[in-house]
């Protein structure tokens, strides 16, 4: 199996998830519905089809958004933002699935404060007087690829950045009302 057909294979429950969770709220919304790149008949658009895959997951009431399932931050206490997710996408909201002990938690973060998240540091003092920045979030690398970096944010960051999917499709209605 290629990398992006088990990236698929894993991906596509949780965008069926959402999916379904914006369907019952009467949001127009797809999946993006770009082939797998694997099947491409050339290398020019093999690139083109993994270019627009990485784009965005779902097309939500004009936006473009990306779902992630983040499987293990029950048991982290963290969400795994990865920087290629960011890099990649032209999605202006990115929807996080959790686990928790009664279900799944559904939240929604724009892009934009995701990265600002990513990058966020601390200036420290050094011993001369100067500072030296750290990031203010640990920094790991995740996955099953050597290369894959990502922030791991605390779960409670939901506080303060981005709301809940019901949240969001309420504010989706009341726009489109």
């Amino acid at each position: 199996m290629s990398f992006h057909q088990d990236r698929d294979l894993r991906g596509q429950p949780a965008e069926q998830i959402l999916l379904e969770l914006l369907r019952l709220q009467n949001i127009p919304a797809r999946i993006n519905p770009t082939p797998d790149p694997d099947i491409a008949p050339d290398p020019a658009t093999r690139q083109q089809w993994y270019e627009d895959r990485a784009a965005y997951d779902l097309w939500v009431n004009g936006e473009y958004w990306d779902c992630k399932a983040d499987w293990m931050s029950w048991q982290t206490g963290n969400i795994c933002v990865e920087a290629d997710s960011l890099v990649h996408t032209r999605s202006v909201k990115f929807a996080y699935i959790l686990p928790n002990p009664s279900g799944l938690y559904v939240h929604v973060f724009d892009t934009k404060d995701l990265i600002t998240l990513y990058n966020a540091q601390n200036r420290l003092p050094r011993g001369d007087g100067s500072f030296y920045p750290q990031y203010l979030y640990p920094h790991k690398r995740v996955g099953d690829q050597a290369e894959n970096d990502a922030v791991l944010l605390p779960k409670d960051i939901t506080n303060e950045f981005g709301r809940s999917l019901w949240q969001e499709t309420r504010e989706i209605i009341k726009q489109t009302a």
